[in-house]
């Protein structure tokens, strides 16, 4: 126990490698941490019946005794749809919030989630204990182009870098080129953010200089194989992907040095997989075990995946989300953003007279370009002019998704037809058609 707490404190002051972790999670047993898992758990459930509305009126609907709680099993009739934490944020706060983000989408669409300044902190603490997983130190220099407009990674990679005592440039999410121009005069060697920007800022170093890097920390969005294989190519390191959300505040898991999925951080959240299918992918179900302000039990987060408990070569002794399978419901990801695309374009091009209500959104892979491709009704004889239009009501009605389609971080594509070609005979037009996970399989 001894060795063990010394082992601990060297790690604490990041002055561990992968193989030192390694050695000491060997150390930490299963039972240990689903012990601690279970006492957070009654816990959560307590606060949650004594201080939130919305979880004070499930149970009374649902029968659910809190004090009989001794396990997830015990709350298998309570689900928390996303619908429920968009329409009453508010009813589900347990203190006095502190501080707020919101989860990216269409306007009026975002989830409004709130924290105190102690989950917060304990956040960028895990986040800070994670970098040395990569191998990184204190000496590395990292930038930091995550958005920090109301949303929830820039501001924690920035702190995690500051409790690690490491240089860290808060770029933001600005044009890949700002950041390129930048990284040889503040000796950067650790980029952060999303794949499809780290991805421009890839094609930049490939075209022009390639720039050795330690290590590329990315989520928010998926990163496919052959886009991976690309970046770890062009910049000699590693590139490592983490999975999480606003809601949960920050990583609901990462990858380990053997890039063979996601550690889930099981003494803070409970992971479950409804309904799986043969192949063991269903909808995912997060649990928050820590959370003060605004605690979550079985929340929809709306992907589907797969978990395995089978220990990875890393030694660490926690689940594992292996997959991410895609969404469950009518939210989309391109280029680094959420967003309901029906929705969306139905308000932009209810602007432009000249187009028809039929339109189809299509999303695809082009090389290493994401593909937004828009075919829209139109009689008009200027078609140049109502593109134009188009792209002025994207940018007034929906500035998200024109802010990334100006970053390039996806291709904006369009294509007229003539009115009332699209629907045909069919009562039903399908607005949006996402064939990339096809494309990904067949690369």
């Amino acid at each position: 126990m001894k060795q063990l707490k010394k082992n601990l404190k060297k790690y604490l002051r990041h002055k561990v490698g992968p193989g030192q972790l390694s050695a000491v999670s060997k150390l930490i047993p299963r039972s240990m941490l689903l012990k601690t898992q279970h006492d957070n758990l009654i816990k959560q459930v307590r606060l949650c019946a004594e201080k939130s509305a919305y979880y004070k009126e499930r149970f009374a609907e649902l029968g659910i005794d809190p004090a009989r709680v001794q396990s997830i099993k015990d709350l298998a009739a309570l689900e928390t749809p996303n619908k429920a934490v968009v329409e009453r944020p508010w009813d589900f706060v347990c203190c006095p919030p502190q501080i707020a983000f919101e989860t990216t989408g269409t306007k009026g669409r975002n989830k409004k989630i709130f924290f105190s300044n102690g989950e917060i902190n304990r956040a960028t603490s895990h986040i800070a204990l994670s970098f040395s997983l990569y191998g990184l130190t204190p000496a590395d220099r990292f930038v930091n182009s995550y958005n920090f407009s109301f949303w929830v990674p820039g501001l924690l990679h920035q702190k995690a870098c500051e409790k690690f005592e490491a240089f860290c440039l808060p770029a933001s999410k600005v044009a890949p080129g700002e950041i390129y121009d930048r990284l040889e005069f503040y000796k950067i060697n650790v980029l952060m953010g999303y794949p499809s920007l780290l991805v421009r800022l890839t094609e930049m170093a490939d075209a022009n200089k390639r720039i050795p890097m330690k290590a590329i920390l990315c989520s928010a969005e998926p990163l496919p194989s052959h886009l991976r294989e690309y970046m770890q190519d062009v910049w000699g390191c590693k590139v490592f992907m983490g999975y999480g959300g606003t809601e949960s505040c920050g990583g609901v898991g990462g990858e380990c040095v053997h890039q063979n999925g996601y550690h889930i951080d099981e003494m803070d959240r409970i992971v479950e997989i409804k309904d799986p299918d043969e192949n063991g992918i269903g909808e995912i179900l997060l649990t928050t075990l820590n959370r003060e302000c605004m605690p979550l039990l079985r929340y929809n987060i709306g992907d589907l995946g797969r978990i395995t408990e089978e220990r990875c070569q890393c030694g660490l002794p926690t689940a594992r989300i292996m997959e991410i399978a895609g969404r469950n419901d009518e939210k989309a990801t391109i280029g680094s953003m959420d967003f309901l695309p029906v929705k969306a374009f139905d308000e932009l091009l209810g602007h432009v007279p000249e187009v028809t209500e039929d339109y189809q959104l299509k999303a695809l892979w082009d090389g290493r370009y994401q593909v937004m491709e828009l075919t829209y009704e139109s009689a008009a004889a200027d078609q140049a002019r109502v593109q134009e239009a188009i792209v002025a009501s994207m940018q007034e009605f929906s500035p998200d998704i024109y802010k990334n389609y100006k970053f390039d971080m996806y291709k904006f594509r369009m294509k007229c037809v003539a009115p009332r070609s699209l629907r045909g005979d069919n009562i039903k037009l399908n607005k949006w058609i996402d064939i990339r996970r096809q494309q990904e399989k067949e690369m």
